[in-house]
């Protein structure tokens, strides 16, 4: 009965300020201009899509493969951050280093690293990264601003991310990442450079806070391609012993790996945005379709048998009124949004060719400029 209540209040506020439905109200201020054009991005995905093809049914079925946690061997912190800074040196002309001293943090396992100019030198930003797990922390990944940057008060931003990595049995052992662990330290990174290359007078007005909702995961998306290209995935997985390379053979198994997560997850994604958009625009809380009709047949739609809930399963729109509860109002489409602006937007660097470093170089400057500074 509540969450037909929220539904219903929802929609009467957006009538009350002038909007259709409270779909509408909230992309006032976002890229999409309006639900049709959100549908239409679903309508187009999904003829991609669908039907679903035999190898993602079966990948559904078994669960996938655990090749994340096989490569462990191959993805050591310090490895792939170095890959990951001398990356952000090649493409926007900064230089990240270690300090190793006085360090400040909350846990002795926190690190502190500065961000400079590359040509000059001159002092950007800092950064925490608290990477491991541990008792009482929070037990997902996220990065967020301790200090905004002002030009006009002068403030060099601060930031920290939080990773969620096994943390080694011993105080000497190295650090192995999964392949997922991997993944999230380059989409986290990607968050933090929104905040740390952010050029603004007021620092309110940078990094996260003043970028569109579906536009928030654009950058952070981006930076997880470079990990699966073959010029690039080398130089931060190399065997924790002998020091050799990724084998070509398990990159291919790797590469084939994520496509079938990706195909999945991209199933998911247009469920949660689809069913999000009928809930704040077209449903009818007075109706005949019941709320749980509405997911099932949405479900249905997209998903995989196996991925479709049970009647009595509610976890989809646990997720999105969760999220609606947390302030992400009509925001599950920001995913496949933002993915189809970071794919354009690698495209660019990849046509140009990852070998060409003075055209990586170019294009980096230019989206340095045009995105990370301008904080939107």
């Amino acid at each position: 009965t509540l969450v037909y209540e929220i539904l219903g209040l929802k929609t009467e506020w957006a009538k009350m300020l002038g909007y259709d439905n409270y779909a509408d109200w909230c992309l006032r201020s976002r890229v999409a201009s309006s639900t049709e054009e959100i549908k239409k991005m679903h309508a187009d995905i999904a003829e991609k899509a669908l039907p679903i093809p035999d190898e993602i049914l079966a990948y559904a079925r078994t669960g996938g493969s655990n090749i994340s946690e096989e490569l462990r061997v191959y993805f050591l912190l310090d490895s792939v951050l170095d890959g990951m800074f001398n990356l952000c040196t090649a493409l926007f002309g900064i230089v990240v280093e270690e300090q190793a001293d006085n360090v400040n943090g909350w846990h002795r396992d926190v690190r502190l690293f500065h961000v400079s100019n590359a040509e000059d030198g001159s002092h950007l930003a800092s950064f925490y990264l608290d990477p491991f797990m541990r008792r009482f922390k929070l037990g997902t990944e996220f990065t967020a601003p301790l200090i905004a940057g002002s030009s006009i008060d002068g403030l060099k931003p601060l930031v920290y991310i939080s990773c969620k990595i096994k943390t080694p049995t011993w105080d000497d052992d190295p650090a192995y990442l999964t392949l997922d662990d991997t993944v999230a330290l380059f989409h986290e990174f990607g968050h933090a450079l929104q905040h740390l290359l952010a050029d603004v007078e007021i620092g309110n007005l940078s990094g996260a806070h003043n970028i569109e909702e579906d536009a928030s995961e654009f950058v952070s998306q981006m930076m997880e391609l470079w990990l699966f290209e073959e010029q690039f995935l080398p130089v931060v997985a190399k065997h924790a012993k002998t020091g050799e390379t990724i084998p070509p053979e398990v990159m291919e198994k790797l590469k084939r790996e994520r496509q079938l997560r990706k195909g999945r997850e991209l199933l998911h994604r247009l469920v949660l945005g689809s069913l999000e958009l009928e809930l704040n625009s077209g449903f009818d809380p007075k109706g005949d379709e019941s709320i749980i009709a509405t997911q099932r047949r949405i479900a249905e739609q997209y998903l995989p048998p196996v991925d479709i809930p049970a009647k009595s399963d509610m976890s989809l729109l646990k997720v999105i009124f969760e999220n609606n509860a947390g302030g992400k109002r009509t925001s599950q489409y920001r995913y496949l949004f933002s993915e189809i602006m970071s794919a354009d937007a690698f495209q660019v660097f990849k046509d140009a060719g990852f070998r060409n470093e003075q055209e990586m170089k170019r294009i980096g400057q230019k989206f340095r400029s045009a995105i990370l500074e301008k904080a939107s």
